[in-house]
């Protein structure tokens, strides 16, 4: 069955792939995911959430080639690739931030908005998840793909803390402007 967001087939087996020889608890654990999730995302009968390809990427995944299987599995640092390297040899990779890039990823963020308001930790991580799969050479098209959904999802949670936390929401006004604004 192909990934139903990203319509490519194999994300599954890449997810599987990046677990090897974790027990679907464990790596569940690492990545703060159900084993339920784990088995749903490596059947390919649900689509990874962005807080889980967020974490993919700050531990040196491609995020380009966990959706779509092209390029480099890994990055190193500096985002020099590096493929068929144990996970352990290198952890999460520091990468120099570029003021560019970071411009483009919150215009690409704002774009996914749409008007959608997020708490300011919620946009904040759209725009950490859009930077990495821009320096990972992701069209925009693709990365708004990733981005839309992860924003509705981060807007669902973000209504429930504001209500339940009296928190300040990003949006037009905020971090988190919209399109439009």
């Amino acid at each position: 069955m192909e990934s139903a967001a990203y319509g490519r087939s194999g994300l599954g087996a890449r997810i599987r792939h990046i677990r090897g020889d974790q027990t679907q608890a464990a790596f569940g654990t690492r990545y703060g995911l159900s084993v339920a999730s784990v088995r749903n995302y490596e059947a390919d009968l649900r689509d990874p959430g962005a807080d889980f390809l967020a974490a993919l990427a700050a531990d040196g995944w491609s995020i380009n080639w966990v959706l779509t299987g092209e390029g480099a599995e890994r990055y190193g640092p500096g985002g020099r690739a590096r493929v068929g390297e144990a996970p352990a040899a290198y952890g999460a990779a520091s990468q120099d931030l570029s003021p560019a890039h970071l411009n483009i990823a919150l215009e690409l963020a704002d774009e996914a908005l749409r008007g959608l308001w997020l708490p300011r930790h919620g946009y904040a991580e759209l725009v950490a998840l859009v930077y990495a799969a821009l320096t990972q050479g992701l069209p925009y098209a693709e990365i708004l793909e990733i981005a839309r959904p992860a924003a509705r999802e981060r807007a669902g949670e973000g209504a429930a803390d504001a209500g339940e936390q009296g928190m300040d929401r990003a949006g037009p006004e905020g971090l988190g402007r919209s399109a439009a604004g």
